[in-house]
């Protein structure tokens, strides 16, 4: 007999559902503390609403996205299938097809190898000069709060 209990169903407000709702909409946390009605005095607050929302949402976020097909394994399956992607090159003459070719889709892989490495936090910081100030900026964090 399995003891395995899933816990209870967090009871969502009514602010958190249509957070939920405008975010599976725009996938912009920001966006989304906006179209919710949150009520900020100033811009910067509907991003913090918004990645306050990411972390305390990240259950329900995750279960929409294993129910539409975006689960870790299924993500994992594409990004290895778009690892080895193929294009076929067309070679013409006076206008005319002679011939054609399987070649790596090396823009494909190399963009998909981009995001993979920005999703496990693989590159340093990015770095950035503003009127004499350096600005860390860390590359998955950033992405997640968008």
């Amino acid at each position: 007999m399995s003891t395995d209990k899933k816990p209870p169903a967090r009871k969502l407000t009514t602010k958190q559902r249509a957070w939920l709702k405008a975010y599976f909409e725009t996938f912009n946390a920001t966006e989304a503390a906006r179209r919710a009605g949150y009520r900020c005095r100033e811009d910067d607050y509907f991003t913090s609403v918004g990645g306050q929302n990411l972390v305390k949402l990240r259950d329900e976020i995750e279960k929409w996205l294993d129910e539409n097909g975006l689960s870790d394994t299924s993500l994992k399956l594409k990004l290895v299938s778009l690892m080895n992607a193929k294009e076929t090159r067309f070679f013409a003459f006076e206008g005319k097809i002679t011939d054609e070719r399987k070649v790596e889709a090396v823009e494909t892989q190399r963009r998909t190898l981009d995001m993979a490495l920005k999703v496990k936090g693989l590159y340093a910081p990015e770095k950035h000069n503003v009127e004499g100030l350096v600005i860390n900026v860390k590359v998955s964090d950033q992405d997640q709060n968008d």
